[in-house]
């Protein structure tokens, strides 16, 4: 959607450290290392959570001295986790709201058939929304689909017994969305070679040579290239 304010990273930075203690105590280096914080950012971060009650010093068996989450911190963090977080965010901006957008749910009461999906969407003010009510729907059935071959298939148990709510969105970066369509992303990722994936994953291992990277480079644009003459 649209650019996160200054505060609002602010507060994903710190519940980035919570949601890393949720696991358990760590160490200051410990946290160095997995958030990539710089030392003196980390510690003012810590400081401002410790003075919230959202986490506290604690002590290692082995003597050392570590940080770890507060129930208080823990519940705080509930607020900042993916969807919900930007949920709040839209929220306070004044986003749009659209209730059942595909209107399936509500057609349930027509044919008088059970359904049990509902689409919600919020969108930034600033934004022409790029769902339709017939995209939506389609989405809807989409799940019902796999979700009912997956039943079928033995890969999942459905219970009559039980009740409960799930929550599944989509969070997407407008700018982002437009700029992979325009580029034709999801295409060039169900058109790449064997090789190119090779060179990827040797890439995240962090063993990928100069020469495969130019390679890489070179593969990926010959596949994009043939795309955008199919595509057109």
């Amino acid at each position: 959607a649209q650019n996160w304010p200054k505060s609002a990273d602010k507060e994903q930075n710190r519940a980035r450290i919570i949601r890393l203690l949720d696991s358990g105590p760590k160490r200051f280096t410990d946290l160095l290392n997995e958030t990539k914080f710089s030392p003196r950012g980390l510690t003012t971060m810590l400081k401002d959570l410790e003075k919230a009650h959202r986490i506290e010093k604690t002590t290692l068996e082995n003597g050392k001295e570590a940080y770890r989450a507060t129930k208080s911190g823990e519940s705080w963090l509930m607020k900042y986790i993916g969807i919900v977080s930007m949920a709040n965010f839209l929220r306070d901006e004044g986003a749009d709201y659209y209730e059942d957008r595909s209107s399936m749910h509500g057609f349930k009461y027509f044919y008088e058939m059970p359904w049990g999906i509902q689409d919600d969407m919020m969108v930034a003010k600033n934004l022409e929304n790029p769902v339709t009510k017939e995209t939506a729907a389609e989405l809807q059935k989409l799940l019902y689909r796999l979700v009912k071959k997956d039943f079928k298939d033995k890969k999942i148990h459905l219970d009559t017994t039980k009740g409960g709510n799930i929550l599944l969105g989509f969070m997407i970066d407008y700018s982002e969305f437009v700029e992979s369509i325009q580029q034709n992303s999801l295409e060039y990722r169900e058109s790449i070679s064997e090789k190119e994936l090779d060179i990827l994953y040797k890439r995240e291992n962090g063993d990928a040579t100069k020469a495969e990277m130019e390679e890489l480079a070179q593969l990926k644009q010959k596949i994009l290239q043939k795309l955008e003459k199919k595509l057109k």
